[in-house]
């Protein structure tokens, strides 16, 4: 990566949006990967975190997909879906919904509840007009009860 001409790399994450902030992260990370962690991607959370770039969604999409390691990672969909079907408090943040997810699933199902619920997200769960009348959750749904 880090031989790569920048303005190719632009123009091939380009299609995922914020593309010249994405190649400076990109190439950031890859050059603090090769200095401080021998050309190896970090296996900790706290280690990932301290890569340019990497947010805590980044950090466990990382452990969950690369390396197997039960992770939830709360993305928009995530986010919403949890607040929506009251396994999160409303007003919480993140880093709430996360913890909400984690204390509510035994470790060994959050990977599958994290594929799960993005999919439930994109699927059902629309920020404008959800299908709740189609969601597999409509009957435990809070959004759904209009609660």
């Amino acid at each position: 990566m880090l031989t790569l001409d920048p303005e190719t790399l632009k123009r091939l994450i380009r299609p995922s949006g914020y593309y010249n902030q994405k190649a400076a992260y990109i190439i950031g990370a890859c050059r603090a990967m090769v200095v401080r962690f021998g050309g190896e991607t970090p296996k900790t959370r706290d280690e990932l975190l301290t890569l340019p770039g990497v947010g805590p969604k980044t950090a466990d999409i990382v452990l969950s997909y690369g390396y197997g390691e039960p992770a939830i990672a709360v993305d928009t969909h995530i986010y919403r879906v949890s607040r929506r079907a009251g396994l999160a408090r409303g007003e919480a943040k993140p880093t709430e919904v996360k913890e909400a997810l984690q204390g509510a699933l035994p470790r060994g199902d959050w990977g599958y509840a994290d594929g799960a619920l993005l999919q439930l997200g994109k699927d059902y769960c629309k920020p404008r007009k959800p299908r709740c009348g189609d969601c597999p959750l409509k009957e435990l749904c809070n959004h759904e009860r209009g609660a």
